[in-house]
């Protein structure tokens, strides 16, 4: 939810930015994604090498069927962000309010398919995005975290936090009320996310009331090897 500007037009076309190496450089999977079913031709070596998913899916014998290989809750602007990854192009992150879907879905991937640095590098994207246009989040990116994410992420815990600090902190939505209806509606579900959002209103209370959307990008990383992220340099914001 923006706090201040009005969502642009979305203006967003993640075509992966690489040239398709031929079958004879490499032996090749086509990869389907959405409800259209958009083909990805991409080299067997680059999934193996950077996405555990993959690796074991395709060492399997026979070869994976074609309906493996597809993807119907993944957008293909999301799919499309996941090959320009995979080939090492750069990722610019959400440019309008439509594109933070795009990458929502693209963390979902790296949480689906058990790669690490994929999520880090997207939360670090949407956190980017958020801080700087004083977005927080609506109750439909909520839902769509907790629905196509299984377990406990960073993710889920910031989007959670950056509600629950437009619910301490921002304007409420009329006199006397604190909480939007679609925010009364998704409490009174239940669930994983009620309990997380009523713990982010006591941590963001008792921590006094820090900025979820800024700090550290260390600590919205996954760190399964157990290291830390190098030292970052303060960015303006961390020392003004």
């Amino acid at each position: 939810m923006v706090l201040s500007s009005k969502a642009p037009v979305a203006n967003v076309h993640a075509n992966p930015d690489h040239k398709t190496p031929t079958a004879a450089e490499s032996p090749t999977s086509v990869l389907r994604a959405g409800v259209t079913h958009k083909a990805f031709t991409v080299p067997n070596n680059l999934l193996t090498a950077k996405v555990p998913f993959f690796d074991k899916l395709l060492s399997t014998k026979p070869s994976p069927a074609a309906e493996r290989l597809t993807f119907d809750d993944l957008n293909e602007f999301a799919f499309a962000l996941f090959v320009r990854w995979l080939y090492g192009g750069q990722l610019h992150g959400p440019n309008d309010f439509h594109s933070v879907q795009h990458y929502l879905c693209l963390y979902v991937m790296g949480q689906r398919w058990d790669v690490e640095a994929l999520s880090n590098d997207t939360i670090d994207l949407v956190r980017s995005y958020y801080r700087s246009n004083n977005m927080t989040a609506p109750t439909f990116r909520l839902e769509y975290m907790y629905t196509f994410t299984e377990t406990p992420n960073k993710m889920r815990k910031f989007l959670v936090e950056t509600a629950a600090f437009r619910a301490l902190c921002g304007e409420p939505p009329a006199k006397e009320e604190y909480l939007t209806d679609s925010m009364k509606t998704l409490i009174k579900k239940g669930g994983e996310f009620s309990v997380d959002f009523a713990h982010s209103l006591a941590k963001l209370t008792k921590e006094d009331f820090p900025d979820p959307r800024k700090g550290s990008k260390c600590d919205w990383h996954e760190h399964a090897d157990g290291k830390v992220c190098e030292k970052e340099l303060p960015e303006p914001y961390m020392t003004s």
